[in-house]
């Protein structure tokens, strides 16, 4: 009989083994196709009208445990209807993503996060720091990301680079990113509080710090957002308010409507103390005045700054199909002096878990004050990714 027990035991042992934690893969393959039409000043003659953007990235993505990688390679080319548009290059892939991150938390509430290499970086909303989705490359950073939380505090460390050109771009310290916040979120309210540093050392000789706090509640069906930042160098200092306040029509946030006001400043003087126009953080990463909010910035209103007033109207006519509509009013915060006025909307269709067609438009109508030159920019695009 003790035989037959240690006998059955035996048997039994290898299906009660605890196995290993499987390894999981996870291929990744993109592909966006655009074309698009851009109608800016005539003496940019360097800028064409007409041009075709593709863009396709192929990698993998590996998780075992806590511990995941991700690297991708792509290759970019844009076909213009010019002239002197020499051939497409041959074919030389980069690397867009190249990371590996470890995971882990002590308990359900206190765990840390840390990653390596190069990835996306967001930072609220993508309005400081956050991935152009109209550059043709993307923005990725080279960078080592630390984040750390115990519920409902949130701690964050980023320092950042990006190895494009390096004589405009030297390493000097790279870019720190400091944050600290808190989140929570029951079923009527949802908030986020945040505190944000970041140093911008790359040149030593003029190294720009930006500072700020970021509040966002969602609570029933009303949506609301503030924001403020100071800029500081050398030059003097530069400041970005944002305020938006939203009401949701409908169930399922089928229609939403918000009333925004954006303000990054001017220059009014020039010797060191004046006020300085406002200075994207790594880059433009399109998230301020609209599609064609490049029309308008600080650097091409004759230092005056810009202020945007705008309503944007988000709506979802069907699961599948999602549009946005707005209206956007420029004026100079420091003299009043109007810029101009825009509207621009998108509609984008994802007709398959893998695949999404994109449409969006943008008119700006200039003030006679200031420009007589209307511009115009459209596109259409198809994304597949798996």
């Amino acid at each position: 009989m003790l035989a037959r027990l240690v006998i059955l035991a035996l048997a039994a042992g290898p299906a009660h083994a605890q196995e290993a934690p499987a390894i999981e893969w996870t291929p990744v393959l993109e592909v966006r196709q655009r074309l698009f039409v851009e109608d800016r000043d005539a003496v940019d003659v360097d800028l064409p009208v007409r041009a075709v953007d593709q863009r396709a990235r192929l990698g993998m993505e590996v998780r075992r445990l806590g511990v995941s990688a991700r690297v991708s390679f792509q290759d970019a080319r844009r076909w213009a209807a010019s002239s002197d548009i020499a051939t497409p290059a041959p074919f030389l892939p980069t690397i867009a993503e190249g990371w590996v991150r470890v995971e882990g938390d002590v308990t359900r509430n206190v765990g840390a996060v840390v990653t390596v290499g190069r990835q996306p970086i967001t930072q609220h909303e993508g309005r400081i720091l956050g991935v152009d989705a109209f550059s043709l490359e993307g923005q990725f950073f080279d960078a080592v990301r630390l984040v750390g939380h115990v519920a409902p505090l949130s701690v964050e460390y980023v320092n950042a680079r990006r190895f494009t050109v390096p004589d405009e771009d030297p390493l000097g310290f790279g870019v720190n990113v400091f944050r600290v916040g808190a989140n929570a979120s029951n079923p009527m309210t949802t908030w986020t509080a945040d505190g944000l540093w970041v140093v911008d050392a790359r040149r030593t000789t003029d190294t720009t710090s930006t500072a700020g706090l970021y509040l966002r509640v969602d609570t029933g069906r009303w949506r609301g957002r503030a924001e403020g930042y100071l800029q500081a160098s050398e030059a003097g200092t530069a400041t970005l308010v944002g305020l938006s306040g939203g009401w949701v029509f409908g169930p399922n946030e089928r229609l939403v409507l918000h009333v925004r006001f954006d303000s990054l400043s001017g220059d009014s003087s020039a010797g060191p103390g004046g006020a300085t126009a406002w200075r994207p953080v790594l880059g433009d990463s399109h998230r301020f005045l609209g599609l064609m909010g490049r029309f308008a910035t600080p650097e091409d209103s004759d230092g005056r700054g810009v202020s945007d007033t705008h309503l944007v109207l988000e709506a979802r006519v069907a699961p599948p199909l999602s549009t946005t509509l707005a209206v956007h009013h420029f004026r100079s915060p420091l003299d009043g002096g109007a810029f101009g006025s825009e509207i621009d909307g998108t509609a984008r269709w994802s007709f398959s878990p893998f695949a999404t067609a994109g449409l969006g438009g943008a008119w700006f109508a200039p003030a006679p004050s200031f420009d007589a030159t209307h511009r115009l920019y459209t596109y259409l695009e198809l994304d597949v990714a798996f």
